[in-house]
């Protein structure tokens, strides 16, 4: 009889050692494809976008956003292009801003909305 009672306490061991192996590998398992869902859905959200593709600098770069596509524009100074020329026409027309020596006035407007725009992302 101690035989059997000790063969049972084995098998019963091994069959519990089982099952522990197997609720590890599940377990395992559903980690890994949760940390890969995660992953696929979650890195193209944290992945670094260049703001600024262009090569062009200065006031050619504002030539090119005005003559290139809307969304374009938009994406890097966060309003219309029919906004944006309005408010360089009125803050030349009621502020007096003008053109410095070096920098036109479209230039110094354009840079200030895409500094303020690249600062308020940075805080976030």
């Amino acid at each position: 009889m101690d035989k059997t009672t000790s063969s049972k306490s084995k098998a019963l061991w091994y069959s519990l050692n089982a099952k522990r192996k197997h609720w590890k590998q599940c377990i395992t398992l559903l980690a890994a494809t949760v940390v890969g869902a995660v992953t696929k859905h979650v890195t193209p959200l944290i992945s670094v976008r260049l703001m600024n593709i262009s090569k062009l600098t200065g006031m050619n770069w504002v030539r090119e956003l005005l003559t290139g596509h809307p969304i374009y524009f938009s994406d890097a100074l966060v309003m219309p292009k029919h906004v944006y020329l309005k408010l360089v026409k009125d803050l030349q027309l009621y502020s007096g801003l003008t053109h410095s020596k070096h920098v036109q006035l479209e230039e110094q407007v354009a840079l200030f909305l895409h500094f303020c725009k690249t600062e308020s992302y940075q805080q976030v």
